[in-house]
């Protein structure tokens, strides 16, 4: 009796131990860093040249799925495809707006619920730092569920 409890409780732990985690934990930071922004997103603060958007962003939002960030607005939603490189520093973004066919380098940091971005202008290279005064600034705060 002994032996069929020890038998059948070391069965169980194998079978526990081979069972794959539901939600691993990525291998390296680009995959971590990606598996943390999935969701909605707020817009809390956006500079063009240093200077605040007038644009009223109560109603834009943005939703991250897989390597997809869609900004929607009432009257229509913008898919923009990104690649991430976590392994630079400062961290690297590719956005890849228009269906892929250019590239908008830039930077970003994630620290907790803030998500920013910081990129110049089409066909410039990629900001070396987070300097306010670059073309775009972006700064996004997670909705909560």
């Amino acid at each position: 009796m002994r032996q069929s409890f020890a038998l059948i409780l070391l069965t169980l732990l194998l079978m526990a131990a081979a069972e794959p985690d539901p939600c691993p934990e990525p291998e390296d930071a680009t995959k971590a860093d990606l598996k943390k922004l999935q969701g909605k997103w707020t817009i809390t603060k956006v500079l063009r040249n240093g200077k605040p958007e007038d644009k009223d962003l109560t109603m834009v939002s943005m939703e991250i799925k897989d390597d997809v960030l869609t900004i929607k607005e009432p009257r229509r939603d913008e898919p923009v495809k990104f690649k991430l490189n976590a392994k630079k520093n400062p961290r690297e973004i590719d956005l890849m707006p228009d269906k892929g066919d250019r590239v908008v380098p830039g930077i970003y940091k994630l620290a907790k619920d803030e998500f920013t971005i910081c990129f110049g202008e089409q066909g410039s290279t990629r900001p070396a730092k987070f300097d306010e005064k670059v073309y775009g600034w972006i700064v996004f705060k997670r909705l909560k569920k």
